[in-house]
């Protein structure tokens, strides 16, 4: 299982360091021109999981590291497993980054504020609590896994399609506006109403704190699901 797991990594991490400067550009302009430092930790918690997820079979069918691995370890489960706990410690370690960067932010923003006009308005409007972050952190980062436990076992049935490509990027955007969709859809019912006091009740720390732990749980789950049908297709892949 140590050998796949590192292996992984080896396949995955020029590209995700790679691409790190650029994800952290997209999400300081998205943040700074939408207002909302929210957008920043949302976008910087989704990218790193989303390229683990759309770059780790790609890569690994590139450089012909599937069939190295199977030859060096034929048991086809510890591969699956390793991909899934690969998954598992990128998504959490990308939730942790993003509230980190976010709190970097947020100080350089304070510090140069009273220097600089512009930035003292964009913090005046910018101030969320703490479980508003932790929960925009969890979710986004976390999304890839719900979107990594429907892939995964098309991705060892048959390799990396577009489909399994772009399904995570579709779940997330799907899931973001699909809030406000329903919002417009249903405004002054009482469908509009529960989804604002939903929306409203995430700005109560404890509500937050719960609602991010009830996703890790039903993602864990999802994301458990999937790994047994995953190594049951993987069993049967003619390679």
């Amino acid at each position: 299982m140590r050998e796949n797991i590192l292996t992984d990594w080896i396949i995955v991490r020029w590209s995700i360091v790679s691409a790190m400067g650029i994800s952290l550009a997209a999400a300081l302009v998205a943040a700074f021109f939408s207002g909302n430092p929210a957008l920043f930790i949302g976008l910087m918690g989704f990218q790193i999981p989303y390229l683990y997820l759309a770059t780790a079979f790609n890569a690994e069918a590139d450089q012909g590291w599937l069939n190295l691995r199977l030859a060096a370890n034929p048991d086809r489960a510890s591969l699956v497993a390793a991909r899934y706990v690969m998954m598992l410690a990128i998504m959490a370690a990308s939730a942790v980054l993003s509230l980190v960067l976010y709190m970097a932010l947020m100080a350089g923003v304070t510090a140069l504020a009273p220097a600089v006009g512009i930035l003292e308005d964009w913090l005046d409007n910018a101030e969320i609590s703490w479980g508003a972050a932790v929960l925009c952190a969890v979710v986004a980062s976390f999304m890839s896994g719900l979107s990594g436990a429907i892939s995964f076992p098309f991705m060892f049935k048959s390799g990396l399609t577009k489909a399994t490509t772009f399904a995570p990027m579709a779940l997330f955007l799907i899931m973001c506006f699909g809030i406000y969709a329903a919002q417009g859809l249903f405004k002054g019912s009482a469908v509009a109403d529960w989804v604002s006091g939903l929306l409203a009740s995430f700005g109560t720390d404890g509500v937050a704190y719960l609602a991010a732990a009830m996703f890790v749980g039903v993602t864990c789950v999802a994301m458990a699901i999937s790994y047994v049908v995953a190594c049951r297709v993987f069993a049967r892949r003619d390679i």
